[in-house]
């Protein structure tokens, strides 16, 4: 069995827990529980300007990580073939300091951007 049917058999698994969850509750109260769990499963999966960020600060966090080893790596290969060292060590530096400068950047985008209201949506100034 593959990831994917894996996958397939969990989200079945549980859309069956919840059919059960709806169908043991009473009849009146049913047809909002189904909209409810509709709802959750909706908002829970759905790309949001948070998620995506925090994915960009990842991305972000990965450059400067990658700067890092490759200085390391790079003074180790100057002890072997100083060329090649000097260069990945340069590199490393360059990427180093595109890390950082986008943590800046980020760091004061985020200082100007309006407040976010309560449900995590930013406000707009009209």
């Amino acid at each position: 069995m593959n990831a994917s049917e894996r996958r397939d058999e969990q989200i079945e698994e549980l859309a069956g827990d919840l059919a059960r969850a709806v169908r043991n509750a009473p009849p009146e109260d049913r047809t909002a529980l189904r909209d409810y769990a509709s709802e959750i499963i909706r908002s829970s999966t759905e790309e949001t300007p948070e998620r995506h960020a925090s994915r960009r600060d990842t991305k972000r966090g990965s450059s400067l990580a990658a700067g890092v080893l490759l200085v390391v790596f790079g003074l180790g290969f100057m002890m072997l073939v100083p060329s090649v060292g000097g260069t990945i060590v340069a590199i490393g530096f360059v990427a180093m300091l595109i890390g950082v400068l986008g943590a800046f950047v980020a760091a004061r985008r985020d200082a100007q951007a309006p407040p976010s209201t309560p449900g995590g949506e930013r406000r707009t100034a009209s």
